[in-house]
């Protein structure tokens, strides 16, 4: 008999009672509902004078120190593993394509790739925001051995100045038949990573530290702050972010750079103020409490695939976030701050009263208004509401068998992915997450096999120019950019007078179909992947659909290549249909 002084029976047995009845009530009634309802995220009509605000850059000009240089491919593979020679750790998955970028030092003798101190490339954010990919285009062009076009001619018609053009790019293609490039932008992707060594105890290395370094300070805008995209103005989101990775770099709090980029925190309400995932890494740094974090449950995970709201039939690229964030927030993991004195530091610096006094609940739903592009839905705020209360009475009650096998589950599925990625992960978000959970679940051991696994791959996100080091929003753009360079070559009908850089093109798209479905697809939600073709190589792993359109589309009979075998064809037949 359930006793009414029993909290946690009660509450047991009004799970036991209520589950079945919300089941029966969606199946009956509530599913209609579901798909006419008005979407809880949706945005609405454009937010007033959003537009207003530009970023705006002061006018200076620095250059990074000279001394980095890029590999790709089978010799980016084994640099890589050259470094974990102590180790015998080796990459997996396909070579092609892969792109890093390592240290020679200024004085690397006669390596010519490397260009001359006197000649190393400007950046000025008032100028373009954007790089000119000048370090990479240099090194591509130094080590060109073929001819070179005529900058003094001017083409007669649009067949001559596409024959110039190719003749150029040519020239821009890596060895083994991509072509390369810096696909970086977001403010708030290398922060995750920053953290996640930190945390981890791992050094960066005083040039990638510098390169960092360099990359923060000049992307700091005029008013202090930082943007979410480095074209953007300043938002909450890009500056707290920034400063934190800044510090965390090793930036005194009275260097010109930290001390304006905090002004500009401290004036917009202070770390509160940042939007969730601002907020979900300060939570796992110590520097904020995650009962000022909105629930991410790992029990979700556990719900039936039928039910609306299983993460499985989210995005993909949500999906995988949600993973390891639901696996932090639901096992409450934080770096120890209070023997850490820098982020003790932190918790002084980035709030407008003392931390101890800062109510944290109060704070969930907070938002600067300058990071808001649409207000939060009344529906949605209730459910986040009704799941503050399951995080304080029921999942550490009654329930908390679920949360645990949530979180048990969650982390079977980051190895999955792992395992599946050849540890270079679906993006630059949940790869900074899994670089941070491999070392926990590895007991906190640097020497754990999947850390230094993901360790390997950091590089695979990380890309130079004269703005500095940075963290791209993918491993690269490889096929995507390769298959449109060889349909154009295609269509210009210029395949037989840039044979080899046809060839070259075809070869690497020939080597980044991928060619295996992946072991348990099915438990980890992922579709078929044999016979697609993805954004960047064949390790990443995940196919895309467009990508696959386009990289069949670069396939021709002519000078690009043979095409494609039958049964590869319909392998991507197969699965182009399937994703329709």
């Amino acid at each position: 008999m359930i006793s009414l002084e029993d909290p946690a029976a009660l509450c047991g047995a009004a799970a036991a009672v209520g589950v079945p009845l919300l089941v029966w009530a969606w199946n009956k009634h509530v599913r209609y509902w579901y798909y006419a309802a008005w979407p809880i995220a949706y945005p609405g009509d454009v937010v007033p004078n959003r537009l207003e605000r530009r970023g705006r850059w002061e006018d200076k000009t620095s250059a990074l120190p000279t001394g980095w240089k890029f590999s790709c491919a089978r010799e980016s593979h084994q640099r890589t593993e050259d470094r974990w020679a102590e180790t015998g750790l080796k990459l997996t998955g396909e070579a092609a394509g892969r792109q890093s970028w390592h240290w020679c030092g200024t004085d690397a003798g006669d390596d010519a790739s490397l260009g001359a101190a006197d000649d190393a490339p400007t950046f000025n954010p008032s100028v373009n925001p954007n790089s000119g990919d000048k370090i990479f285009r240099a090194q591509q062009l130094r080590k060109w051995e073929g001819p070179r076009p005529d900058e003094t001619e001017t083409p007669k018609d649009a067949l001559g100045a596409a024959k110039k053009g190719f003749a150029f790019h040519q020239m821009l293609q890596c060895d083994d038949g991509h072509w390369g490039g810096d696909y970086a932008g977001p403010m708030f992707l290398m922060p995750g990573l920053i953290v996640a060594f930190y945390v981890t105890g791992t050094p960066l290395g005083e040039e990638r530290r510098a390169g960092m370094e360099a990359y923060l300070r000049n992307h700091q805008q005029a008013d202090g702050g930082w943007g979410t995209h480095i074209e953007c103005a300043s938002t909450m989101f890009g500056t707290v972010l920034s400063y934190i990775s800044l510090r965390l770099l090793g930036v005194s709090v009275e260097d010109g750079a930290c001390a304006r980029g905090l002004k500009f925190v401290r004036e917009n309400g202070g770390g509160s103020m940042a939007p969730s995932w601002a907020k979900f890494w300060m939570a796992v740094l110590g520097v904020y409490e995650w009962e000022g974090i909105n629930s991410v449950p790992a029990e979700l995970w556990l719900l039936p695939r039928w039910f609306p709201f299983h993460p499985w039939r989210m995005w993909c690229h949500s999906r995988m976030v949600y993973l390891p964030m639901s696996y932090l927030y639901s096992t409450r993991f934080t770096h120890d701050a209070k023997s850490d004195s820098l982020c003790m530091a932190l918790r002084e610096e980035l709030y407008l009263k003392p931390y101890d006094e800062v109510d944290w609940d109060a704070n969930r739903h907070l938002c600067c208004p300058m990071d808001t592009y649409s207000e939060l839905h009344p529906a949605m705020r209730l459910l986040q509401n009704v799941l503050a209360f399951y995080e304080r009475w029921l999942c550490v009650g009654p329930l908390r068998w679920l949360r645990k096998r949530g979180a048990e589950f969650a982390m079977e599925y980051m190895r999955a992915e792992d395992e599946q990625t050849n540890s270079v992960c679906i993006g630059p978000v949940n790869k900074a997450f899994h670089v941070l959970i491999s070392w926990v679940d590895g007991g906190k051991k640097a020497s754990h096999e999947a850390f230094q696994r993901h360790l390997q791959r950091v590089d695979d996100y990380l890309w130079v120019a004269e703005d500095g080091v940075k963290m791209q929003g993918y491993n690269g753009s490889q096929n995507w950019d390769t298959s449109f360079a060889v349909q154009a070559l295609a269509e210009s009908e210029l395949c037989e007078d840039f044979p080899v850089c046809a060839s070259k093109g075809w070869r690497y798209l020939e080597a980044t179909q991928i060619k295996f479905d992946e072991r348990e697809r099915d438990k980890y939600f992922r579709h078929i992947s044999k016979g697609g073709w993805p954004f960047s190589t064949a390790a990443h792993g995940w196919p895309i659909s467009d990508c696959t359109g386009e990289g069949l589309k670069a396939h021709r009979p002519s000078g690009a290549g043979a095409g494609l075998k039958a049964l590869r064809l319909r392998l991507w037949l197969w699965l182009l249909v399937l994703l329709q």
